[in-house]
């Protein structure tokens, strides 16, 4: 009589895209990249595991938990050990459960077709037939049991219907797992018509989901972490560079206009005193000029509004991410942030430099606030 086999040494299941390296018996060798213990499998499309278990030799062992996926994606998890559909020996996945673990019966289901019931001996658990692989060894032996058992004149393996159960319960009425095989020359729970349904795939499918979900938004808040840990290394870096451009200002006497203004936002007093006695500020230029008379003397004035650097920098950090950072750079840069109005005046319009120029500038009013005016000479 013909024989169904049964596949009994390794874990097929639905997959996508890359290809492991084949090993000799035709499995793929797939590695968990933190443990670097490996399992083999016919799924070729996986690309890492994840092994919550031991290990021999380089091959996962005994119970545990695997997690596969593609790419980054969680595809799959399979459980394996005591209770489970599927034990692991020497990373090869061994089907734990037999025909000797059900009553099977056959049922007149219609005058054309056979109809099994298989009712397991002991409780499973509610994602034990959660993989098709499993299901589909399940079935066959429904099938061979009817080929062999149930009345049928014509002797094939077409109309079988095969009804799987999770618990010894002969009084439930709803199975787990349900197919119905159409060929006459052999089985296929998965054709056209067969009417294979499994309740623990579904299920078992949409903690799938939520699992790969979950991983994926963890994985998206890690990034996201690691993204705000360069972006403060960054902006550290930045702002003690303008720690030490300041610094250079108040001992050199020199510096630029957004320099001077940062520094007079930072320490003022020590910024008035250096302009009390000279000072040089560098990249002074205009288009044009207005007039002003500072007692009974004109001058022509060239006006800047001028934002500090930590305050561009703050700037530069906020409006170039997607979240907030205002109260984070608040407390790390109370002190230098702002906009201060600096007013340079000439005594003669043919001073007025028209590009870029160095210029000695000594102090002529402030305003206590954000308003500094002084003299320069080109």
């Amino acid at each position: 009589m013909k024989r169904l086999l049964s596949c009994v040494s390794v874990l097929v299941l639905l997959a996508s895209t890359a290809v492991p390296q084949p090993t000799d018996e035709g499995l793929y060798s797939v590695r968990d990249d933190a443990s670097g213990c490996r399992v083999l499998t016919t799924w070729q499309d996986v690309t890492s595991i994840s092994w919550r278990g031991s290990c021999t030799e380089g091959l996962a062992d005994g119970p545990g938990q695997i997690d596969w996926f593609v790419g980054e994606e969680l595809a799959w998890r399979t459980f394996t050990g005591p209770g489970h559909a599927w034990r692991i020996e020497n990373g090869q996945f061994i089907l734990n459960v037999a025909p000797s673990d059900f009553q099977i019966r056959c049922q007149l289901e219609g005058r054309s077709y056979r109809g099994v019931t298989m009712f397991p001996t002991t409780r499973l658990r509610n994602d034990f037939f959660s993989s098709h692989d499993v299901a589909r060894n399940v079935l066959n032996w429904g099938a061979e049991f009817a080929f062999d058992n149930c009345p049928n004149q014509q002797r094939n393996w077409g109309n079988i219907a095969v009804s799987v159960f999770d618990s010894p319960d002969a009084s439930i009425r709803n199975p787990v797992v349900r197919g119905r095989n159409f060929p006459d020359d052999g089985v296929n729970w998965f054709a056209p018509r067969s009417e294979y349904n499994n309740a623990h795939n579904r299920s078992f499918l949409n903690m799938i989901e939520r699992e790969a979900e979950n991983i994926a938004r963890e994985r998206r808040d890690e990034e996201q972490r690691l993204q705000m840990e360069r972006l403060r290394a960054e902006f550290e870096r930045r702002r003690l560079q303008i720690d030490q451009r300041i610094a250079n200002l108040l001992e050199d006497g020199e510096g630029s206009i957004q320099e001077l203004a940062t520094a007079l936002l930072v320490s003022q007093l020590d910024t008035l005193a250096l302009l009390e006695r000279e000072f040089s500020i560098h990249g002074v230029y205009s288009d044009g000029a207005r007039t002003t008379t500072l007692g009974d003397r004109q001058y022509y004035a060239i006006s800047y509004r001028v934002q500090s650097l930590y305050e561009e920098l703050g700037r530069d950090f906020q409006g170039a991410q997607g979240f907030s950072w205002s109260n984070w750079l608040d407390q790390t840069t109370n002190a230098g942030r702002g906009t201060v109005s600096i007013t340079c005046l000439f005594e003669a319009v043919v001073n007025v430099p028209r590009s870029p120029t160095t210029v000695s500038a000594s102090l002529v009013s402030f305003d206590g606030a954000s308003s500094l005016v002084v003299l320069c000479e080109s």
